[in-house]
């Protein structure tokens, strides 16, 4: 059967385009919103790829009396020249063929060029263009294949069930909606359908990059997961995905109901909040934190610190970012100031049995210690608080150790870790802050090399082999958390 004559238009082809997808195969709730929200600025992010301009042409055509308060969003990263402004000519013609508004931005800096820094930089354009409309709307041309490649993409980083059934059909982000409703429609159905009625779309050069994760995900991984599959892989990835969201909104409510009971004033409870299921203490903690901090993402690594203390029962301090530390003491997790002024320590001996009092309040300590069978299970099977305490091996360790701050240049090879790494980078792969960078102490042998950075685990050159009668412990904290 050959393809249909194409329409003189692309007007037309956009409403035949909706006949092929009514609002039957659109994601229900996103239907309900856009056909509710009267008054609301309706924005399509738009790259000039055939998921954008899908979603582009279908929300013109099934939403004719929207047309007025509808806007195409186009952000240009400029990183591949002349083709990134081809992207934007094609979307701004787009645009006008269609007689919507169109509003570009291009990349402030175009040296950052990996995936987070790129995401960032158009989610800060698209917040700042919602920010100033009334209750604006965010359209997105997110398919089926995303949320396979997402799920794929988000597991090696431990992730719960929140962040693994992402990409949702509708979010509420900083008092905008955004609305995915072609969640349900893989890929190649997509492009199948652009093809039917000859619609052009951009192809971007740098999604076959291997230099960025998902493009590595989709070219091997999702292929070979696909054909090892008994089953359409994409058909149960779009179940999953919906049963976690349902699990989600469970928690979520059930969470928020904890939330209101351990809340006392501006601090939690501990005794009102530990009758609650470990899940919905994660997600109340989580949710106080990103009122404290205000971030966009609270760092699950801050939570499993705090839970942990509680878990014990330890009074412990951990700094979240340049000027705000989380504690928890007498029953109660708070909030307070960190001091920002930072001192020139130099490098200093660290001697045996002996406490020393870092410059910016902190306390570190080494003793040799008898080894035990006890002691030597909880070393390897990785029984040991990171943040305050460190093992190593006597027997590979020669002389005295030394601790200084940060370097340019430092690099480090924890434990668990396939090669050198930058400690900047270490650090800021934990989302440290500028302060806790400048005040965690690096611990190195006479030679200059780091064995332990508190919070890590130490170098794997000098780790417990577990034949040692005698180890060394360094001791990391605050004066009330040792």
């Amino acid at each position: 059967m050959s393809k249909p004559e194409p329409s003189n238009t692309i007007q037309q082809r956009a409403l035949d385009l909706f006949n092929l997808y009514p609002h039957s195969k659109w994601h229900t709730e996103n239907v309900s919103i856009l056909s509710s929200y009267g008054d609301s600025e309706i924005y399509i992010a738009c790259s000039g790829g055939a998921d954008s301009v899908f979603t582009l042409l279908l929300l013109f055509a099934a939403f004719p009396e929207a047309r007025c308060r509808m806007s195409v969003l186009h952000f240009n990263h400029s990183i591949r020249g002349d083709e990134s402004n081809a992207d934007q000519n094609f979307v701004k013609n787009l645009a006008k063929e269609l007689n919507l508004n169109f509003i570009a931005k291009g990349a402030q800096d175009n040296k950052k060029i990996d995936e987070g820094s790129l995401r960032n930089e158009r989610r800060a354009f698209f917040f700042e263009i919602l920010s100033q409309s009334n209750a604006g709307i965010l359209v997105q041309g997110h398919n089926l294949d995303d949320v396979a490649e997402t799920l794929l993409w988000r597991i090696p980083r431990g992730v719960g069930v929140e962040g693994i059934c992402s990409p949702r059909p509708v979010e509420r982000q900083e008092g905008a909606l955004i609305l995915r409703p072609f969640l349900g429609l893989s890929r190649k159905e997509i492009r199948a359908s652009l093809n039917k009625f000859h619609i052009k779309w951009r192809q971007d050069s740098s999604n076959k990059s291997v230099k960025y994760l998902r493009n590595r995900l989709r070219e091997n991984t999702m292929i070979h997961w696909k054909s090892d599959s008994d089953r359409n892989l994409l058909d149960g990835v779009k179940r999953t995905r919906e049963l976690l969201d349902e699990q989600d909104q469970a928690l979520n409510q059930w969470a928020q109901e904890a939330y209101r009971r351990s809340l006392d004033i501006d601090q939690i409870k501990v005794s009102l909040l530990s009758q609650f299921p470990r899940a919905i203490k994660r997600k109340v903690l989580t949710m106080w934190l990103s009122q404290k901090t205000k971030l966009e993402n609270v760092h699950q690594h801050h939570i499993d610190f705090l839970l942990n203390s509680i878990n014990y029962s330890r009074d412990s301090k951990i700094d979240i970012s340049d000027d705000l530390r989380i504690a928890y003491k007498k029953g109660t997790i708070y909030a307070e100031k960190v001091p920002l002024e930072t001192m020139d320590w130099g490098k200093s001996n660290l001697p045996f049995n002996t406490v020393v009092q870092l410059p910016c309040g902190n306390l570190l300590s080494l003793t040799l210690i008898r080894n035990n069978s006890s002691l030597n299970e909880k070393i390897l099977t990785g029984k040991v608080d990171q943040e305050n305490n460190c093992y190593l091996s006597s027997i590979k360790i020669e002389g005295p150790l030394y601790f200084r701050q940060k370097k340019d240049g430092d690099k480090f090879k924890p434990m668990g870790l396939k090669g050198t790494k930058k400690v900047k980078d270490c650090m800021i792969d934990r989302y440290w802050g500028e302060y806790k960078k400048a005040s965690t102490p690096i611990i190195t042998d006479s030679l200059g090399k780091i064995l332990w950075i508190p919070g890590f685990p130490p170098d794997q050159s000098s780790t417990i082999e577990g034949t040692e009668t005698e180890v060394i412990r360094l001791t990391y904290g605050y004066s009330d958390a040792l």
